[in-house]
């Protein structure tokens, strides 16, 4: 008995099963007391075998009669059908929502970048890239020109022969370019090529209506001026051809510049008035020949000194009593000058190496140089 109970003890089955039968037996016993009836021992019903496997290897069934506790009856969860087409919905969060579409919305932000990138790219080619090896191949026009008119001279037309003129320009003479300038027997006044350089301040053409000495000096304007005023005179024709200086020297002074003489300088000489607060005075500069004797111009030239009466015409007003020839100096070169009695009257001939220049009035000879 001994050994028994220490079986008991060690066998944990063998224990419940004593406490079972004590309460078992407890409970009869107190039922039969009572007056009642013996129970039942309950026996439960042997659960079918599983389909597929072994005797005992699925627990046996939970009764669901009066049992306390009764687990929750969950649906049977049925698989989602795919929609038509191929579509599968997004998956659905256990709590009843979505879930996030984290990688969806990533994978859509890199599809648009990439699209916009591509874009961009095309747009700079078109406009940029293109252009630069577009077509260099000339376009050949293929439209036929109109035949046009070819003119023939004919043989039996006589062309007429255009005089040639010639115009002045420094030491030689060249031929008109457009013969229609060219007035018939002389030069035009506007090819006049100035010996200034700088130029005057103004450039007059006059035109007298005779070649004597009177109707020469008509012409200039007399009015005085605050302010020195230095004017470039071109003499005219009234064909508008230029006055040549083989034809007005003889009429400035007709003892000093005979034929000879006034042969020896160029035909386009350069003729100025300086204006003072005091008259207008005249001069003039003439250039010798290229193949003229200087020697030769300078003698006769001097000749100026024996014909005073004729030096005064030169004059515009009446320059009064005359002086004596004296020895000075214009810009620095040898000058022959004589006085007169009217205020600023004192006429001077100078050389500038190939160029004669003569003047009523010393400032007029001194700006004249500085300008030669």
């Amino acid at each position: 008995m001994a050994q028994k109970s220490n079986n008991n003890q060690h066998n944990p089955s063998s224990q419940l099963e004593d406490i079972y039968v004590r309460t078992m037996n407890s409970d009869i016993k107190s039922m039969q007391d009572q007056g009642g009836n013996a129970p039942k021992p309950y026996t439960p019903p042997t659960p079918p075998p599983p389909v597929g496997g072994p005797v005992g290897s699925v627990p046996p069934k939970i009764p669901s009669g009066d049992s306390p506790f009764q687990p929750p009856q969950v649906p049977p969860t049925e698989p989602p059908v795919p929609p038509a087409g191929g579509i599968s919905q997004p998956p659905q969060n256990i709590a009843g929502g979505d879930m996030p579409e984290k990688k969806s919305n990533k994978k859509l932000f890199i599809t648009l970048l990439v699209a916009l990138i591509v874009i961009a790219v095309a747009v700079a080619a078109y406009f940029f890239v293109i252009p630069l090896f577009g077509n260099d191949e000339d376009v050949t026009d293929t439209t036929t020109p109109p035949e046009t008119e070819q003119f023939v001279p004919d043989d039996t037309i006589d062309i007429p022969t255009v005089p040639e003129a010639d115009v002045p320009n420094g030491d030689t003479f060249v031929q008109d370019e457009d013969p229609e300038d060219a007035v018939a027997g002389g030069v035009p006044a506007e090819f006049h090529v100035s010996l200034f350089s700088p130029q005057a301040d103004t450039t007059v053409f006059l035109e007298p209506n005779s070649l004597i000495l009177a109707d020469i000096k008509s012409v200039f304007s007399l009015s005085p001026t605050d302010v020195p005023l230095f004017r470039e005179i071109v003499f005219r024709n009234s064909d508008g051809t230029m006055i040549l200086f083989e034809e007005l020297a003889p009429v400035l002074l007709p003892s000093v510049f005979t034929e000879t003489l006034a042969s020896l300088f160029e035909s386009d000489a350069t003729y100025f008035t300086y204006t003072d607060s005091d008259n207008t005075w005249f001069g003039f500069a003439a250039r010798l020949k290229a193949d003229a004797d200087k020697s030769i111009a300078t003698a006769a030239a001097s000749e100026i000194e024996n014909v005073k009466s004729e030096v005064a015409g030169l004059y515009l007003n009446d320059p009064g009593t005359p002086g004596d020839w004296n020895d000075g100096q214009t810009n620095g070169e040898t000058t022959r000058y004589i006085p007169f009695s009217l205020t600023g009257a004192s006429m001077g001939i100078t050389w500038l190496n190939d160029i004669l220049l003569i003047s009523t009035n010393y400032e007029g000879a001194k700006e004249a140089a500085s300008r030669l």
